[in-house]
């Protein structure tokens, strides 16, 4: 017996010893919080766009500041760590940014900022005289495909820079630039860190992918560039890929946190075709945050997937209502046999006049919030 209180009371001697050792061991130090410029301008547009926003806004070492052209140009990078650029037009893009907006990333990646192209963001960072000259690579003019899923591999020096698993990957390519490198470049050091392995091109078409550079990082001046031909963002497996381009170019690896849903929430399909804008990007993050709203993008190729099928409510936003107005008059009957299913479309103001008449479309007055009216039962 007594050998027995002797060893309960090591065992309590033992976890005191341990409990002190925790609480004296030095706290970690805070990882720095990442402020991310991320531009959502005139040209930002597609699916990829909101589900980079997700990715930033979920991820607690970032935070996160909606971008356009005027902002930049107003000196809205002094504020910033990271320029993200994502996929969409980027003539629009470059346009919109303008002449001094682009010398304005020029120097800020330069004396030290960091850049993150995707797609079109890729696009803009090319040595080209009207996009911003960041890495030493040309576009190979009129080689281009359609929208498909599309084999990677990271090669060693991408598997260290991105600190990730090297390897094969599978990402969603959309139209995205084909690049070749030059020889020619005096801003700094730049390398592939992954290539095609797959491809696929229009009929006729000739077509340069296999090999191609798919990912790029490297210098100019003091600064980071990273940027993705394909979109990462896309599929939530290659996160990896997301975060890792994030860690190469600014050092910090962000953690993205999804909000948990309820068993069976309503399907909510959130139109995201043209451009994004700051309003569209907002209000699909509140949407989002709602745990009883599974929110889906709706584009018009997951219209001809029939993803209505599989849906219960549409949002569309009325920002830049004219151009959704294509999208509506399109597929318009594909919006009537929904309706006719009693599914229900939520949408401002603007956009009355192109929808249906019926009595499950519900127009949002300016101000009102799209999530209590997602949450009202049928």
């Amino acid at each position: 017996m007594k050998r027995f209180f002797t060893g309960i009371f090591a065992i309590f001697l033992l976890a005191g010893c341990r409990t002190a050792a925790i609480n004296n061991a030095a706290p970690a130090a805070p990882q720095k919080t990442l402020k991310v410029g991320y531009y959502i301008g005139d040209g930002s547009s597609g699916n990829g766009v909101y589900w980079l926003a997700r990715l930033l806004a979920y991820s607690p070492q970032i935070k996160m500041t909606l971008l356009d052209g005027r902002d930049i140009q107003n000196g809205a990078l002094d504020q910033t760590d990271l320029l993200v650029i994502p996929g969409g037009d980027s003539w629009r893009q470059s346009d919109d940014i303008g002449k001094k907006g682009k010398e304005i990333i020029r120097n800020f990646v330069k004396n030290g900022g960091a850049y993150w192209g995707v797609c079109a963001g890729f696009h803009c960072a090319l040595d080209k005289p009207d996009r911003l000259g960041l890495v030493p690579y040309k576009w190979i003019d009129g080689v281009r495909g359609s929208r498909a899923k599309l084999a990677i591999d990271i090669n060693d020096a991408g598997a260290k820079i991105l600190d990730i698993k090297g390897g094969r990957y599978f990402a969603t390519y959309s139209h995205g630039p084909i690049s070749r490198e030059i020889n020619e470049w005096e801003h700094g050091r730049v390398q592939t860190l992954a290539i095609y392995k797959s491809t696929v091109s229009e009929i006729g078409r000739k077509s340069n992918f296999m090999n191609s550079p798919a990912l790029i990082y490297g210098n100019y001046g003091k600064g980071k560039v990273i940027a993705t031909s394909f979109h990462p963002e896309v599929h939530r497996e290659n996160d990896v890929i997301s975060t890792g381009c994030i860690y190469a170019v600014t050092g910090v690896k962000p953690t993205p946190v999804y909000p948990v849903k309820n068993y069976r929430p309503v399907r909510v399909a959130y139109l995201t075709s043209y451009t994004a804008g700051k309003e569209p990007i907002v209000e699909l993050l509140k949407l989002d945050q709602e745990k009883d709203l599974d929110v889906r993008f709706l584009s018009s190729n997951e219209l001809s997937d029939g993803l209505l099928l599989n849906t219960d409510v549409v949002i569309i936003h009325d920002s830049n209502a004219k151009a959704r107005k294509n999208t509506i008059n399109q597929y318009r009957k594909d919006f009537e046999n929904f309706l006719e299913r009693n599914g229900r479309i939520i949408a401002g103001e603007k956009m009355r006049e192109y929808l249906p008449s019926h009595k499950n479309v519900k127009i949002i007055p300016p101000g009102q919030s799209f999530t209590r009216e997602a949450l009202r039962k049928p």
